[in-house]
């Protein structure tokens, strides 16, 4: 190899970080990249190693190369193979290394040794950082079970409840589902966040009756205002009574509605059906009619709130007998979603 062609080698780290920023996978390919650093250290310092072994004459002394006369050191693989050895055992600072006796000897075990100390344990720990963030990244998306855990118990809370938060945090983990999927989002420019949310969830929400007869420009604008929310199996999201506030769709799972008895199965809810667009009429203390209680099985819906939908957006509504209709009991805030003017 000549040396010039080192010089291209700004080309080859910028290569690399193209690389990182697309691939699906940054933190292996990290590891990787940095892998790749120490076996080329490894092997250029066992090519100086094997060059200085035959200055100084191979089996002159224990520490250099051995002779190529020595059976089984006459193959080119094995002296490559015993010359990335004792450079590996140099550079890890292992031990174990033959002792050197002349001055070249002396310099060459210094200055790897150095190396071994400023190089590769900067390199060590740079991958030590890469395997933190992944740790850090995995749980940057997915709320800590921690505090609320040392919550629960500064008050004295313990028994159903506190297993119903547990299985909550590792319903989340199990099905890779992100509870905050707009704190994801929001460093994109608002352009492409609508664009990328529409990758993900038009597919889905094109599935729902309601909006399959909408424009996909009205569906872009629509899918900025839903929010994913994640129930576990098991918890109840609207009971009787209560204030009907926001309208959910239904994207993953299925939702049991139950009779007044809490037992009762009087339907269960797929991908595709909603529940709760009576909250779009706006009647302040709308309470809920109908079924007491709808149990999620492993759900992800869109919790769309009321006043939400951008202006000069028509939605064909079909009949209300198609779907159940439910309210929901949280209350967003009124300035969650600002509606904005139509286009003239």
């Amino acid at each position: 190899m000549r040396a010039n062609r080192c010089l291209r080698a700004p080309r080859l780290f910028e290569a690399f970080d193209r690389r990182e920023t697309r691939t699906a996978h940054p933190s292996a390919f990290r590891i990787a990249k940095l892998m790749l650093y120490v076996f080329i250290a490894i092997h250029w310092n066992a090519c100086l190693y094997f060059a200085l072994s035959v200055r100084l004459g191979l089996g002159s002394d224990t520490w250099v190369h051995p002779n190529g006369s020595r059976p089984g050191f006459g193959r080119p693989l094995r002296q490559y193979l015993h010359s990335f050895y004792i450079s590996t055992l140099i550079l890890t600072t292992v031990g174990d290394t033959p002792e050197p006796r002349r001055e070249e000897e002396l310099l060459f075990m210094t200055a790897g040794f150095l190396l071994a100390v400023l190089g590769l344990a900067t390199i060590v720990g740079n991958m030590s950082s890469v395997i933190a963030n992944m740790s850090a990244a995995d749980a940057s998306f997915y709320p800590d079970h921690g505090p609320v855990r040392r919550y629960l118990r500064a008050h004295g809370v313990a028994g159903r409840l506190v297993r119903r938060v547990a299985a909550w945090h590792e319903h989340l983990r199990a099905q890779r589902k992100l509870a905050e999927e707009h704190a994801v989002l929001r460093h994109l420019p608002e352009r492409l966040r609508a664009e990328v949310a529409a990758s993900v969830h038009l597919p889905a929400l094109s599935k729902v009756a309601l909006f399959q007869s909408c424009e996909r420009g009205v569906l872009e604008a629509l899918v900025l205002r839903l929010r994913p929310q994640v129930f576990g199996p098991g918890e109840f999201i609207c009971r009787r009574g209560d204030v009907g506030r926001e309208m959910y769709f239904i994207r993953e799972g299925r939702l049991e509605v139950l009779g007044a008895d809490g037992v009762t199965q009087l339907a269960v809810l797929g991908e595709g059906l909603y529940f709760g667009e009576i909250s779009l009429i706006n009647i302040p203390g709308e309470p809920l009619p109908g079924p007491q209680v709808a149990i999620p099985i492993v759900p992800h819906l869109w919790r769309h709130p009321h006043g939400a939908v951008p202006r000069g957006a028509i939605l064909t509504m079909p009949s209300p007998e198609c779907h159940p209709l439910n309210a929901v009991p949280s209350v967003p805030s009124p300035h969650d979603a600002i509606p904005r003017e139509p286009p003239p």
